[in-house]
């Protein structure tokens, strides 16, 4: 069963950032040489990684008493 992005460990959205790093990268430095359908399928899976984090930092925001460094 996969862990639920609001209860990774900080550890394991660090490793998830970074996949989303590097899948970004590598659209980056490939974009020309991938075909229509890879491009798509990478941007839409960078999306999904991308929703992982967001998910993760809404819910340390709450866990945080709803304040961020931000504020």
């Amino acid at each position: 069963m996969a862990v639920s992005a609001k209860n990774m460990t900080l550890q394991e959205i660090s490793i998830t950032s970074e996949r989303l790093h590097h899948l970004i990268q590598t659209v980056a430095e490939n974009y020309y040489q991938l075909e229509d359908g890879q491009r798509f399928s990478l941007i839409n899976l960078a999306y999904d990684i991308s929703a992982d984090i967001e998910t993760w930092m809404n819910a340390e925001e709450e866990r945080d008493g709803g304040t961020t460094k931000r504020n």
